[in-house]
């Protein structure tokens, strides 16, 4: 996954709010 982008995606917000519960 393109974590180093520096852009904020709608996507990227959901994956992290799914890693702190993963």
């Amino acid at each position: 996954m393109p974590w180093g982008l520096q852009q904020e995606n709608p996507w990227r917000q959901q994956i992290r709010e799914a890693a702190m519960f993963a």
